[in-house]
């Protein structure tokens, strides 16, 4: 199991271009897509022509729990921030987050393989609990071709997207993209993001899923 961010900032620092349309759901769908040439199977929440399924997140891991898994999935999931936002209390994200890593730790222990990604503007932003099981952070920033930083969020122009990796820390950028690439090859639309509504295990429940599979988590 592998969870991966990509974000506009870790906090509120200074950056050198925008952490709003920086190349996050750009560079998620560039390295899905490199994931999906090498042989995985994709699940997203949002559309690209690569993607086997364009469905909610509660819906992958309903699919997930319902049957082993026998390859390599690749999950991507857009605004992850503004999903969690949704559950309500912190408690209930708590209760969400444990119960969604812990199925994730499940999956794909022997043959299988889920390598999570997700998005959101601010990396603190997102509950501590997922941060923890957060195993790779990266920060997308755009620049126009001409290696300046683009500072608008509806510049017309072509982009690079330079991807550095904050977690593990490493200065020079792992990866490049060029956007207009991404966007004609995958047909990636962030826009069409599946409504979720996230199942909420009570303490109970989680409680019971403890005990019945010890140490997962």
């Amino acid at each position: 199991m592998g969870i991966t961010a990509f974000v506009g900032c870790i906090n509120n620092e200074v950056r050198d271009t925008p952490i709003i349309r920086n190349g996050k759901t750009c560079a998620m769908t560039g390295f899905g897509y490199l994931n999906h040439l090498s042989g995985c199977e994709v699940w997203s929440n949002y559309y690209t022509n690569f993607s086997t399924r364009v469905i909610g997140l509660q819906e992958m891991i309903d699919t997930l729990k319902s049957g082993d898994v026998d390859k390599r999935i690749n999950i991507l999931v857009t605004e992850m921030g503004d999903l969690l936002d949704a559950i309500g209390s912190s408690q209930k994200e708590i209760l969400f987050i444990n119960s969604f890593v812990r199925q994730l730790g499940k999956i794909g222990r022997d043959i299988g393989e889920v390598i999570f990604y997700y998005d959101c503007q601010r990396f603190n932003d997102i509950a501590l609990r997922l941060r923890i099981h957060t195993n790779t952070v990266l920060i997308p920033a755009k620049y126009h071709m001409d290696n300046i930083p683009c500072y608008s969020t509806k510049c017309k122009k072509d982009h690079k997207i330079f991807v550095y990796s904050y977690k593990p820390p490493q200065d020079d950028p792992i990866k490049c993209f060029n956007a207009r690439k991404i966007g004609e090859t995958t047909k990636y639309d962030t826009y069409e993001i599946a409504k979720d509504v996230l199942y909420i295990p009570s303490k109970k429940e989680f409680a019971k899923m403890l005990s019945e599979d010890k140490g997962v988590l």
